[in-house]
């Protein structure tokens, strides 16, 4: 077996590279049979794994990354029967590799992975943005104006949010913190920091939402709505405490008619893993759901802010992704 392995040179603030060469000798060590291919923005993540999927034979890739890699890595994938996935975290949020239980220790997770892997089929959602506005330049954190009626779908491993925490996303991609805190490996504070700032305009929404099964809701104050495989977002929020991610539905957090305390007590909470309990707060399950709102709000895919869209449509891929750690 081969190993493909997917680093960003530029991943984490270069933490990325550093990782990946303190690991690499475990390889080595281990006698695995490995490739490594550096991503750059010309060839990057998603072009690598599209490659790599597309040939019809048993491929296994591991990327060495945090969340916004292994997004761009699913979506690269072309052959979810044939394809194998691991993932070596480094990231600034890690929310993937948290709710999965992963080790600490980078040497345990590679160890465990070489010797005794066990393999999961997991869910993967799907988000249909039916229309897009100000997307965001991934590599500058630049906002750009556009206006495209066009539908664009995109897969997502751990959630996807519309409004405040897509907004507290977008602050984040905008500045320069990011890559300082990178730099500090406190790289999981820039959420909790961007989400305090935004506090202070909580900006809320009416909404309609339309599920699967045909009935509507309509919130008249939405903060945000997050559809969630993993309980896990943004550094370690926990919104969704029972989400399942081999249930293939998803798990929806509703954040509705908040006041500015109500957010300073529930986000504290969320981010400690208790359970969000309070009567603007709905955790629902579900197949699928379409959200509709007068103006266009920020949306995120796993932390990486696509646009902002008037109307999305969240549903489970019919395909489950091969997981192995």
């Amino acid at each position: 077996m081969t190993y493909h392995i997917i680093v960003n040179p530029a991943g984490a603030s270069g933490n990325t590279i550093k990782l990946w060469n303190r690991t690499e000798p475990l390889f080595r060590e281990l006698n695995a049979n490995y490739i490594v291919h550096f991503s750059t923005p010309e060839d990057d993540i998603e072009t690598i794994c599209s490659r790599l999927t597309s040939r019809g034979e048993e491929t296994h890739i591991v990327v060495a990354g945090g969340d916004g890699s292994m997004y761009y890595a699913v979506n690269g994938i072309k052959d979810f029967e044939h394809t194998r996935i691991s993932l070596i975290p480094s990231g600034s949020g890690n929310d993937l590799a948290r709710d999965l239980g992963y080790e600490k220790s980078t040497e345990a997770v590679v160890r465990r992975l070489l010797t005794s892997p066990e393999e999961r089929l997991i869910d993967v959602g799907k988000i249909t943005f039916h229309d897009q506005y100000s997307i965001v330049e991934q590599m500058t954190g630049r906002i750009t104006d556009i206006n495209k009626d066009e539908e664009l779908t995109r897969l997502y491993n751990i959630s996807a949010g519309f409004g405040f925490d897509a907004g507290v996303c977008a602050e984040a991609l905008g500045g320069g913190m990011k890559a300082a805190l990178n730099r500090m490996n406190m790289g999981k504070l820039l959420y909790l920091v961007e989400a305090v700032k935004l506090i202070r305009r909580s900006e809320t929404h009416p909404v309609m939402m339309e599920y699967a099964d045909g009935h509507t809701e309509r919130y008249e104050k939405l903060l945000f709505a997050a559809g969630m495989n993993h309980s896990y977002e943004g550094g370690g929020f926990r919104f969704c405490a029972k989400a399942d991610d081999q249930d293939g539905s998803l798990d929806l957090c509703i954040a509705d008619s908040l006041s500015r305390k109500d957010i300073c007590v529930q986000l504290p909470k969320a981010y400690s893993g208790k359970e969000l309990i309070h009567p603007g707060i709905h955790i629902k399950r579900t197949q699928g759901v379409t959200i509709s709102c007068d103006e266009p709000l920020w949306v995120h895919t796993d932390g990486e802010v696509a646009c902002r869209s008037k109307s999305i449509t969240l549903t489970v891929h019919d395909r489950k992704l091969r997981f192995v750690k």
